[in-house]
């Protein structure tokens, strides 16, 4: 615990590998395919923050250029309480575990109900497009691996609440992921990443 508290607070992340014990595992991916069924195909058009592109500002600036999302995302409302998946989101045990991760006197889980809880599946023909998350910390727990690439690559801490790294941040964009963290992980991990500060996809 102590080691991952400080290597959030030093680098913006940390993972742990086999978090769901293989029998469990199983069980929540089977769930996850069962349901994909009835997921939406999203395809999003957004700047890196989030928002519209601005043409106005200069080329060189991020929240200048479009980029495309495109995945199955089934939201929070189409996960019925009895869920595997739901469960384990809803337990106290894992809010309290990810609580003292990110060394917080309190956590509350998300009450959104399309946004609070998803499961995202990328197909071929997929992508998920350079972004910085809404939230302080992103929690994901891949249930299945990717047959073919599958990296998990972000700029860590490329911003504060004070200061943009606009000149970092173009050069990651540009193709230079030199300065990026780039993540292999294996089915059952759990990772926790400052997706509000790290520019990742």
């Amino acid at each position: 615990m102590a080691a991952c508290q400080q290597q959030m607070e030093q680098v913006g992340w940390c993972s742990f590998a086999d978090f769901i014990k293989p029998e469990r595992l199983a069980a929540l991916a089977a769930e996850a395919n069962n349901l994909l069924p009835e997921a939406e195909e999203l395809v999003i058009k957004r700047n890196i923050y989030q928002g519209a592109a601005n043409a106005d500002l200069a080329d060189d600036n991020p929240a200048s250029k479009e980029y495309t999302h495109r995945a199955l995302q089934l939201a929070d409302d189409q996960l019925a309480e009895d869920t595997l998946i739901k469960q384990l989101y809803k337990s106290d045990i894992l809010t309290d575990f990810i609580r003292q991760v990110q060394k917080k006197p309190t956590l509350y889980r998300c009450e959104d109900e399309f946004q609070a809880l998803n499961i995202v599946a990328l197909e071929p023909g997929s992508w998920h497009a350079w972004h910085y998350d809404t939230t302080e910390c992103t929690v994901t727990l891949l249930l299945q691996p990717a047959e073919q690439g599958g990296e998990f690559t972000f700029l860590a801490n490329s911003r504060t609440d004070d200061d943009e790294d606009h000149e970092a941040v173009a050069r990651l964009l540009s193709g230079d992921t030199s300065k990026a963290n780039t993540l292999s992980r294996g089915a059952g991990t759990l990772t926790l990443f400052r997706g509000g500060y790290s520019c990742t996809v």
